[in-house]
Protein backbone atom coordinates (compact mmCIF):
# COMPACT_ATOMS: atom_id res chain seq x y z
CA UNK A 1 0.00 0.00 0.00
CA UNK A 2 3.18 2.25 0.77
CA UNK A 3 4.66 1.73 -2.20
CA UNK A 4 0.91 2.44 -4.40
CA UNK A 5 0.78 5.44 -2.41
CA UNK A 6 4.46 6.64 -3.28
CA UNK A 7 3.50 6.12 -7.06
CA UNK A 8 0.42 7.86 -6.83
CA UNK A 9 2.08 11.06 -5.35
CA UNK A 10 4.96 11.15 -7.48
CA UNK A 11 3.02 10.35 -10.99
CA UNK A 12 1.10 13.59 -9.61
CA UNK A 13 4.14 15.76 -9.03
CA UNK A 14 5.69 15.05 -12.49
CA UNK A 15 1.72 16.02 -14.00
CA UNK A 16 1.86 18.99 -12.09
CA UNK A 17 5.12 19.71 -13.57
CA UNK A 18 4.27 18.68 -16.85
CA UNK A 19 1.45 21.11 -16.99
CA UNK A 20 3.33 23.83 -15.92
CA UNK A 21 5.92 23.51 -18.02
CA UNK A 22 3.35 23.64 -21.07
CA UNK A 23 2.24 26.41 -19.89
CA UNK A 24 5.22 27.99 -19.06
CA UNK A 25 6.84 26.92 -22.85
CA UNK A 26 3.39 28.60 -24.11
CA UNK A 27 4.16 31.71 -22.90
CA UNK A 28 8.04 31.95 -23.72
CA UNK A 29 7.04 31.00 -26.96
CA UNK A 30 4.83 34.17 -27.60
CA UNK A 31 7.55 36.08 -25.89
CA UNK A 32 9.98 35.33 -28.37
CA UNK A 33 8.07 35.20 -31.21
CA UNK A 34 6.30 39.45 -29.97
CA UNK A 35 10.10 40.56 -29.53
CA UNK A 36 11.43 38.89 -32.74
CA UNK A 37 13.77 36.60 -31.15
CA UNK A 38 12.35 33.42 -32.40
CA UNK A 39 15.22 31.68 -34.16
CA UNK A 40 13.25 29.25 -36.24
CA UNK A 41 9.91 30.56 -38.32
CA UNK A 42 6.74 30.43 -36.58
CA UNK A 43 3.35 28.29 -37.48
CA UNK A 44 0.64 27.70 -35.59
CA UNK A 45 1.97 23.81 -35.90
CA UNK A 46 5.00 24.54 -34.57
CA UNK A 47 3.46 26.16 -31.53
CA UNK A 48 1.49 23.08 -30.63
CA UNK A 49 4.18 20.51 -31.43
CA UNK A 50 6.58 22.45 -28.87
CA UNK A 51 3.93 22.56 -26.07
CA UNK A 52 2.82 19.14 -26.26
CA UNK A 53 6.62 18.51 -26.33
CA UNK A 54 6.86 20.31 -22.93
CA UNK A 55 4.46 18.73 -21.21
CA UNK A 56 5.98 14.92 -22.22
CA UNK A 57 9.74 16.08 -21.84
CA UNK A 58 10.10 13.88 -18.57
CA UNK A 59 8.50 10.48 -20.57
CA UNK A 60 11.63 8.93 -19.92
CA UNK A 61 11.67 9.14 -15.86
CA UNK A 62 8.50 6.54 -16.61
CA UNK A 63 10.95 3.88 -17.10
CA UNK A 64 13.99 4.88 -14.30
CA UNK A 65 13.32 3.54 -11.02
CA UNK A 66 11.28 5.20 -8.70
CA UNK A 67 13.55 5.53 -6.11
CA UNK A 68 15.55 6.89 -7.46
CA UNK A 69 13.27 10.08 -8.15
CA UNK A 70 12.33 10.19 -4.76
CA UNK A 71 15.84 9.76 -3.20
CA UNK A 72 15.67 12.90 -0.60
CA UNK A 73 19.78 12.32 -0.61
CA UNK A 74 22.00 13.55 -2.89
CA UNK A 75 22.32 10.61 -5.44
CA UNK A 76 25.82 8.42 -5.73
CA UNK A 77 27.69 8.74 -9.17
CA UNK A 78 26.29 4.83 -10.50
CA UNK A 79 22.65 6.44 -9.37
CA UNK A 80 22.90 9.77 -11.26
CA UNK A 81 23.85 7.94 -14.21
CA UNK A 82 21.21 5.81 -14.42
CA UNK A 83 18.57 9.17 -13.88
CA UNK A 84 20.28 10.86 -16.60
CA UNK A 85 19.39 7.65 -18.69
CA UNK A 86 15.55 9.33 -18.64
CA UNK A 87 17.19 11.15 -21.47
CA UNK A 88 17.58 8.91 -24.47
CA UNK A 89 14.86 6.54 -22.97
CA UNK A 90 12.14 9.29 -23.46
CA UNK A 91 13.98 9.41 -26.68
CA UNK A 92 13.06 6.30 -27.22
CA UNK A 93 9.58 5.86 -25.86
CA UNK A 94 8.19 8.97 -27.92
CA UNK A 95 7.53 7.04 -31.10
CA UNK A 96 5.53 4.19 -28.88
CA UNK A 97 4.05 6.59 -25.91
CA UNK A 98 3.04 9.53 -28.62
CA UNK A 99 0.22 8.42 -31.16
CA UNK A 100 1.22 11.36 -33.58
CA UNK A 101 2.58 12.76 -36.51
CA UNK A 102 5.91 12.12 -37.35
CA UNK A 103 6.78 15.61 -36.89
CA UNK A 104 5.50 15.05 -33.33
CA UNK A 105 7.38 12.35 -32.48
CA UNK A 106 10.56 14.05 -34.02
CA UNK A 107 10.01 17.19 -31.89
CA UNK A 108 9.14 15.14 -29.25
CA UNK A 109 12.58 12.81 -29.76
CA UNK A 110 14.80 15.89 -29.66
CA UNK A 111 13.54 17.60 -26.43
CA UNK A 112 13.24 13.83 -24.66
CA UNK A 113 16.95 13.12 -25.41
CA UNK A 114 18.38 17.10 -24.92
CA UNK A 115 16.80 18.82 -22.53
CA UNK A 116 19.47 18.63 -20.42
CA UNK A 117 22.65 19.80 -22.91
CA UNK A 118 24.40 23.12 -22.04
CA UNK A 119 25.23 25.86 -23.82
CA UNK A 120 29.38 25.65 -22.66
CA UNK A 121 29.12 21.58 -23.88
CA UNK A 122 29.08 20.19 -20.46
CA UNK A 123 25.33 18.92 -20.28
CA UNK A 124 24.35 15.30 -21.53
CA UNK A 125 23.48 12.97 -22.60
CA UNK A 126 26.12 14.17 -25.83
CA UNK A 127 27.74 17.03 -24.57
CA UNK A 128 26.29 19.54 -27.53
CA UNK A 129 27.30 23.04 -26.98
CA UNK A 130 26.06 26.28 -28.40
CA UNK A 131 23.70 26.11 -31.60
CA UNK A 132 24.37 22.43 -31.97
CA UNK A 133 21.64 21.49 -29.61
CA UNK A 134 18.60 21.97 -31.15
CA UNK A 135 16.57 24.32 -30.47
CA UNK A 136 13.29 23.20 -28.87
CA UNK A 137 15.58 21.14 -26.28
CA UNK A 138 17.32 24.83 -25.94
CA UNK A 139 14.00 26.49 -24.70
CA UNK A 140 13.14 23.45 -22.48
CA UNK A 141 16.10 23.86 -20.77
CA UNK A 142 15.10 27.25 -19.79
CA UNK A 143 11.16 25.96 -18.94
CA UNK A 144 12.45 23.20 -17.26
CA UNK A 145 14.96 24.46 -14.70
CA UNK A 146 12.93 27.47 -13.30
CA UNK A 147 10.03 25.21 -12.68
CA UNK A 148 11.85 22.63 -10.98
CA UNK A 149 13.77 25.28 -8.81
CA UNK A 150 10.69 27.03 -8.17
CA UNK A 151 9.09 24.08 -6.73
CA UNK A 152 9.53 21.21 -4.13
CA UNK A 153 11.72 18.42 -5.43
CA UNK A 154 12.36 15.19 -2.98
CA UNK A 155 16.14 16.43 -2.52
CA UNK A 156 15.33 19.93 -2.03
CA UNK A 157 12.96 22.38 -0.67
CA UNK A 158 11.60 25.20 -2.89
CA UNK A 159 13.61 28.40 -4.51
CA UNK A 160 12.03 31.34 -3.79
CA UNK A 161 11.12 32.91 -7.60
CA UNK A 162 13.77 35.81 -6.99
CA UNK A 163 16.80 33.18 -6.46
CA UNK A 164 15.58 31.05 -9.28
CA UNK A 165 15.82 34.09 -11.34
CA UNK A 166 19.24 34.87 -9.86
CA UNK A 167 20.48 31.28 -10.96
CA UNK A 168 19.16 31.47 -14.69
CA UNK A 169 20.95 35.02 -14.87
CA UNK A 170 24.40 33.56 -13.46
CA UNK A 171 23.67 30.11 -16.10
CA UNK A 172 23.57 32.80 -19.49
CA UNK A 173 25.75 31.59 -21.66
CA UNK A 174 27.09 28.82 -19.63
CA UNK A 175 24.31 26.55 -19.30
CA UNK A 176 21.65 28.40 -21.17
CA UNK A 177 20.92 29.83 -24.65
CA UNK A 178 21.78 33.71 -23.83
CA UNK A 179 18.98 35.00 -26.20
CA UNK A 180 15.89 32.64 -24.67
CA UNK A 181 17.17 32.61 -20.63
CA UNK A 182 17.26 36.57 -20.89
CA UNK A 183 13.83 36.57 -23.02
CA UNK A 184 12.50 33.86 -20.13
CA UNK A 185 13.72 36.22 -17.72
CA UNK A 186 11.87 39.00 -18.97
CA UNK A 187 8.61 37.06 -19.41
CA UNK A 188 8.83 36.09 -15.59
CA UNK A 189 9.59 39.61 -14.04
CA UNK A 190 6.25 40.74 -16.32
CA UNK A 191 4.41 37.56 -15.58
CA UNK A 192 4.79 37.30 -12.28
CA UNK A 193 3.82 40.49 -11.32
CA UNK A 194 0.53 40.02 -13.22
CA UNK A 195 -0.12 36.84 -11.47
CA UNK A 196 0.11 34.66 -14.43
CA UNK A 197 2.95 32.80 -13.43
CA UNK A 198 2.82 30.59 -9.98
CA UNK A 199 5.52 32.03 -8.14
CA UNK A 200 6.59 28.63 -6.89
CA UNK A 201 4.60 25.88 -4.61
CA UNK A 202 5.00 22.22 -3.95
CA UNK A 203 3.40 19.61 -6.47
Amino acid sequence: MESNHSNRTLASFYLGHARRSRLLMAHLLQVLLDTRNLEIPYTPALEKLLISAAFHHDLGKLAVPQYLLQKPGKLTAEEFEIVKSHTWLGEKLAGIYLHGSPEEQEVLRIVCRHHHERWDGKGYPDGLSGQEIPYPARLMAVVDVYDALTHERPYKPAYDSADARRILEAGTGTQFDPVVVQTFLGLINHDINRNLIPKGKTG
